[in-house]
């Protein structure tokens, strides 16, 4: 394996240009919420009703990322972590996968999501507010979330998912 298939590149595109894989985004957003529903519905209990409410966010924050990728104010650096983050709430196969455990594999996805999204919140608050549509406030998910990240994980989970974040950080 040469060295560019093992640290691909993510190309920053022009506001102009289509970013191809974000073409048919709002099927996987319904998709992801519909699988959410049904998982709650026959998961009930006290494990699902503790996720659900961080799983229900997925959707809203994989669309959010979304929009910011193709708005022209963010800047390349963030526009690049964002693209990572969608990559990986569409990979089918990451720490927690979806495949096998429901919808219950997005809470890494939500985690890795708010990271991104508090780093990219540091210099475009503003854009990143006004994309959001979920109905509560974004600012306080994301706080919620960030200090219940390990807990939602799992330790294991938690510390491989923050030496991810790490990296997508140095590769900026």
């Amino acid at each position: 394996m040469d060295k560019d298939e093992k640290n691909p590149k993510v190309e920053i595109l022009s506001e102009n240009e289509e970013i191809p894989h974000l073409k048919n985004v709002s099927g996987f957003y319904e998709k992801i919420r519909e699988n959410i529903r049904n998982w709650a519905q026959k998961k009930g209990g006290k494990q699902g009703l503790q996720v659900v409410e961080v799983v229900l966010i997925a959707p809203d924050l994989f669309m959010l990322m979304v929009r910011l990728a193709k708005d022209p104010r963010i800047s390349a650096g963030n526009k690049a972590l964002i693209l990572a983050g969608i990559t990986y709430f569409m990979t089918p196969i990451d720490l927690l996968p979806e495949v096998l455990l429901g919808p219950g594999g997005f809470l890494d996805d939500v985690v890795l999501a708010v990271y991104i999204l508090n780093k990219v919140l540091n210099t475009n608050k503003d854009v990143v507010l006004e994309h959001w549509s979920g109905s509560v406030s974004l600012l306080h998910y994301l706080q919620n979330i960030t200090s219940q990240a390990e807990k939602l994980l799992g330790e294991g989970t938690f510390k491989r998912l923050n030496k991810y974040f790490n990296f997508l950080l140095k590769k900026r």
